[in-house]
């Protein structure tokens, strides 16, 4: 089987990247693999052919200054390997740009086509330049590759798919076996001390459980900016932190992603200023990078909490490890996620998890078994839910035990490529 892979993931054509070890591995199943990825004319990569060590997988980069200039490009670069390789099926990253090349390769080649769809189309000329093509994109594959359960739903209610064109494959990182052979088996737990009483904020109460904190019995309350009436302050000693140089008695909330709009990392910093007057030693660690950088910066300025948040960078491979094992708390508050990967590998590292009811939550994730599923873009929910975690180390232990166990249900490396051999015809 001679396979042509359309991407947009310009991390395949960095050495070394988790991105390009996966698409090696691909290489084994197959008799070759080409991969063609679009990006900005800025990557420093252009048509350079990037090798395995069998030399059955090549790798080019195709830049160009917009999309319509990568899409000219790509399709040129794409029919020359279907013409010189004799391909027998085109795998494209989406149904949107990388699909409308394979499309069209189709009609004039006749080569199997694998659609692989990973989330909702966010960006809006996207949506007005592909939508015409994209059902057509869609309807014409041979095979259809989603990443969970809730995108194949959408599949086919919205364009009608018979089911057994569609494979659900999630996406395998070798990070998370890195992170289950580095991570304790149960994250330490908070220094408990005297019980109090439920918290309640708003229409929010943290029911099922007393919350143990270290300090004496809350008295008073303050009023926040939301409203909702809160607790007076008290401190909760972590068992684990972020950074080396930072105190050991905070509590450490990681998240980790792009800096981009659809991740709704404003939610946390917002949902931060109230939670630190609750839990004063709270931080929230951010890593990753991108265009809302200077936005959230600003953002965590204007509440005053620039000691309580620390902008990380974008961190890999046995970086990411470290921050994963020592965060006490993950959450991801994403609008938007076909799966949500970095909630897999933070599960792998033992650490408990709050998210938004997107990608793999329902699936992976299960409300009060394993983590807290909230509602996209709900800041008294976010506040509830980490109090509540920070509060309750018994819950926390819960939800890390049962975590790992989700995880460790998944298909492993193997087994996934297994699923690629099915869905690919071979």
């Amino acid at each position: 089987m001679r396979i042509l892979m359309l991407s947009l993931d310009k991390t395949i054509l960095e050495e070394g990247s988790a991105a390009q070890a996966r698409h090696f591995e691909y290489g084994n199943i197959c008799e070759s693999s080409d991969i063609v990825v679009l990006h900005e004319k800025q990557h420093e990569k252009e048509n350079e052919i990037t090798r395995n060590k069998q030399k059955n997988v090549r790798i080019y980069g195709v830049k160009g200054c917009n999309k319509i200039e990568r899409l000219r490009d790509g399709y040129k670069k794409a029919k020359d390997i279907v013409k010189k390789e004799k391909i027998n099926l085109i795998t494209t990253q989406d149904a949107g740009f990388t699909g409308l090349i394979g499309y069209l390769l189709k009609r004039k080649y006749g080569v199997r086509l694998n659609v692989q769809i990973h989330g909702k189309e966010e960006k809006l000329l996207n949506k007005i330049l592909l939508f015409p093509f994209q059902k057509k994109i869609i309807k014409s594959a041979d095979s259809i590759r989603v990443v969970s359960e809730r995108l194949k739903r959408m599949v086919v209610e919205k364009y009608s798919i018979a089911d057994k064109k569609i494979y659900i494959v999630p996406i395998y990182s070798e990070m998370i076996e890195k992170l289950r052979n580095s991570s304790p088996e149960i994250k330490q737990a908070i220094s408990r001390g005297k019980e109090i009483k439920k918290l309640e904020i708003g229409n929010w109460k943290l029911e099922a459980q007393e919350l143990r904190v270290k300090n004496k019995e809350l008295r008073d309350t303050d009023k926040n900016d939301a409203g909702m009436q809160m607790p007076a302050r008290t401190t909760v000693q972590s068992g684990g932190h972020a950074n080396d140089t930072n105190s050991e008695d905070g509590f450490t909330i990681l998240t980790v992603g792009r800096l981009v709009k659809v991740k709704n990392i404003k939610l946390q910093i917002e949902a931060l200023a109230d939670v630190v007057k609750i839990f004063p030693d709270t931080r929230l660690v951010i890593a990753g990078d991108g265009s809302e950088k200077e936005n959230l910066q600003k953002i965590t300025k204007k509440f005053k909490l620039e000691d309580k948040v620390e902008f990380a960078g974008a961190k890999w491979g046995l970086d990411l490890c470290e921050y994963y094992n020592k965060a006490d708390l993950f959450v991801l508050t994403s609008n938007s996620e076909g799966w949500g990967m970095v909630i897999i590998e933070a599960m792998a590292a033992g650490a408990p998890v709050i998210m938004t009811d997107v990608g793999c939550a329902g699936e992976v994730v299960k409300n009060g078994e394993n983590g807290i599923v909230i509602p996209t873009g709900d800041r008294k929910a976010l506040i509830a839910a980490i109090c509540d975690m920070i509060a309750d180390v018994d819950k926390r232990e819960k939800f890390s035990k049962n975590g790992k166990m989700a995880v460790d249900n998944l298909p492993d490396k193997q087994e996934t490529l297994e699923m690629y051999r099915e869905m690919w015809g071979f």
